[in-house]
């Protein structure tokens, strides 16, 4: 109704996502932003939209800038194998 999309673009993928960065419906109205300045929020046709609207997504649930994304993890040789099971505490 806000005329972010046309009808045909509004067909998702066999959960709902929509555009370049997989949207689903409720995150596309609530967090969706127009980048490139045409006033309508497009994540199929304008790349713009789509990475500024990825970004201000990790935003919306915690990314912070100038935090490691990734941490090296390493498995001691002797590890017990039998005990690594997500349902043991």
């Amino acid at each position: 109704d806000n005329g972010d999309l046309e009808l045909e673009d509004m067909k998702g993928a066999w959960a709902g996502e929509i555009g370049h960065t997989q949207f689903l419906p409720k995150e596309y109205f609530q967090t969706a932003v127009d980048y490139d300045g045409d006033g309508h929020r497009n994540l199929r046709r304008s790349v713009d939209d789509a990475m500024a609207s990825g970004a201000a997504l990790l935003i919306k649930h915690g990314w912070q800038p100038n935090q490691p994304w990734l941490v090296e993890v390493t498995v001691p040789e002797d590890m017990p194998w039998d005990q690594a099971d997500i349902a043991i505490q």
